[in-house]
C-alpha cells in the first residue's frame, strides 16, 4: 500500500488479517500504529466482497488487500461501507 505519510501494510497475525498504519519520522511527535483487525468471520465477508475464491487463505486475503487498496483508510472505509466487522488496536511509543 503506497500512500504516505507513514507506512501502510497488510499481513497475517495468528488467525487474523491485519491492516496497519504506522506513522513515524520528522512530522510525528511519537511512533504510532493503528491496526485494523479482521477475525476469521470478517475474513469470510472480505472473501465475498473482494471476489476471492471461497476458501482463500488469510495470506491470500492480506495480499489482495495490499494490491487493491492504497492506504489503511481506504480499507477501513471499504469495510465500514460494507458492514464488515473489524476491531481496532492502537500502539504508541513515545
Amino acid at each position: 500500500m503506497p500512500q504516505k505519510p507513514g507506512s501502510h501494510r497488510s499481513y497475517v497475525r495468528d488467525h487474523d488479517v491485519v491492516v496497519e498504519w504506522y506513522d513515524f519520522g520528522k512530522g510525528a511527535i511519537y511512533e504510532f500504529a493503528k491496526l485494523l483487525i479482521f477475525d476469521p468471520a470478517a475474513q469470510a465477508d472480505l472473501v465475498r466482497e473482494l471476489a476471492l475464491p471461497p476458501r482463500a487463505s488469510p495470506n491470500r486475503i492480506a495480499s489482495a488487500i495490499a494490491k487493491k487498496f492504497r492506504s489503511f483508510w481506504d480499507v477501513e472505509d471499504f469495510a465500514t461501507d460494507r458492514g464488515i466487522g473489524t476491531r481496532i488496536e492502537r500502539d504508541f511509543n513515545p
